[in-house]
C-alpha cells in the first residue's frame, strides 16, 4: 500500500461527507456541470479503464485456460454484465417510484404512511446498489498501483467527479432521507471496500473482473445521469471535458 492510495481514499471520503454543501442548482449549473462530468467520464473509460482491463488479458487467459479471444470476451462480457445489472436495478427502482406516483395521481388509496414506506424502499434500494458499487471501487483501490502522484490526482478527479454527480442525483431525489441516513453511510463505503482489499488477498483475475463489472456501471451512470444534459450549447462543454481529459490521460 502506498500513500497515494490513502490520499485517494481520503479524497473520496471527503467528497461524500461534504456532498450536502454543494448546490449546483443554486447557480443554475446543473446541465453544464453534468455535461463536463459526462465528457470526463467517457474519456476516463476509453483512455484509462479499457486499456487497464486489456492488460489483464494474459492473467485471465492463464487462470481460466482460455484463448486470448475468449479472455477478451470474458472481460467485455463482465463490462456488459455490470451495465445490465445496474440498469436492471435502476429500472426496478424507477418502476417502484412510478407506481407510487401513478397511485397518487389516480387517487387510489395510498396513505401517507404507505407512501412514505414505499418512498423509503426506493431510497434504500438506491443506497444499497450505490454502496455496493463504491465498496467494489474501494477493493480495487487497495490493489491499485499509481505510477506517479499526478496519476493518482487525475484518478481522484475523474472518479471523484463521478461520485459527486451520483451524490447530487441521490440528494436531488431523496433530500431528507439522504441527509439523514444516506450521506454518512455512503461516506464509509469506499473506506470499507479499501479495508477489505487490504485485509484479504484477492487474486488479480478477480480484481480484473470486478473492475470490468464496475466499468459497466460507470458507463451506465455516465449515460443515465450525465450525458442526457449534453444538448444544445452544453455539447461544447461535454466536448471540452472529453478532449482535455483525453489528452491528460494520454500524455501524463
Amino acid at each position: 500500500m502506498e500513500l497515494a492510495n490513502i490520499f485517494v481514499v481520503i479524497g473520496f471520503t471527503v467528497i461524500h461527507v461534504n456532498s450536502n454543501l454543494f448546490n449546483i442548482e443554486r447557480w443554475d449549473l446543473t446541465a453544464k456541470f453534468s455535461s463536463l462530468v459526462g465528457g470526463i467520464s467517457i474519456a476516463y473509460v476509453f483512455f484509462h479503464l479499457f486499456p487497464t482491463l486489456i492488460h489483464y488479458q494474459k492473467d485471465i487467459s492463464r487462470t481460466f485456460k482460455l484463448t486470448s479471444a475468449s479472455a477478451f470476451q470474458l472481460i467485455f462480457g463482465m463490462i456488459l454484465l455490470g451495465l445490465i445489472v445496474f440498469y436492471f436495478l435502476e429500472m426496478a427502482m424507477q418502476s417502484s417510484k412510478l407506481s407510487v406516483a401513478l397511485d397518487r395521481l389516480n387517487n387510489k388509496t395510498v396513505s401517507d404512511d404507505d407512501f412514505e414506506q414505499r418512498h423509503q424502499r426506493v431510497f434504500w434500494a438506491h443506497i444499497g446498489s450505490y454502496a455496493l458499487y463504491n465498496i467494489i471501487i474501494g477493493i480495487l483501490l487497495a490493489d491499485q498501483r499509481f505510477e506517479t502522484s499526478t496519476t493518482a490526482i487525475f484518478y481522484l478527479v475523474a472518479v471523484g467527479l463521478h461520485f459527486f454527480t451520483n451524490n447530487w442525483v441521490l440528494r436531488h431525489h431523496f433530500t431528507r432521507l439522504y441527509d439523514k441516513h444516506g450521506r454518512l453511510l455512503i461516506s464509509l463505503t469506499v473506506l470499507v471496500g479499501f479495508l477489505i482489499g487490504l485485509t484479504f488477498h484477492i487474486d488479480h483475475t478477480i480484481i480484473a473482473l470486478l473492475e470490468a463489472f464496475v466499468a459497466g456501471g460507470l458507463i451506465l451512470n455516465a449515460i443515465k445521469d450525465e450525458l442526457p444534459q449534453c444538448k444544445g450549447n452544453n455539447f461544447l462543454i461535454f466536448l471540452i471535458g472529453t478532449v482535455i481529459y483525453s489528452f491528460i490521460l494520454i500524455f501524463i
